[in-house]
């Protein structure tokens, strides 16, 4: 199965949780299990005839496909589409209102 084939419904984004990774320069290590996971990810599929239910006008879709953001991190349902794979990317399943910001930072 791979992300293409999940089409959220409602008002619930398909968002690929990004692996923030850190270096420390000391030399204490921690295990993977003890890090804090990430709450940044990039929107990888919307609900089909997305728009923004945020006031009554119906405000055009706030994020599309690709848009890197910042969300809560004990929200949504998590999603690994492939248990086997040492590294497989995680996704969540998480609603509009649980998205705390949009990152628009371009890094060069």
């Amino acid at each position: 199965m791979s992300p293409e084939d999940i089409q959220p419904v409602n008002n619930r984004l398909l968002i690929e949780v990004l692996n923030e990774t850190q270096e420390y320069d000391g030399s204490i290590q921690l295990m993977d299990t003890a890090k804090e996971k990430s709450n940044i990810g990039l929107i990888k599929s919307l609900p089909l005839g997305y728009t923004r239910h945020a006031s009554k006008e119906g405000i055009e879709g706030a994020f599309n496909e690709g848009d890197k953001v910042l969300f809560n991190r004990h929200s949504g349902t998590v999603l690994i589409l492939d248990r086997f794979a040492r590294d497989a990317p995680e996704y969540r399943l998480i609603q509009e209102t649980d998205i705390l910001a949009k990152i628009n930072v371009v890094l060069s």
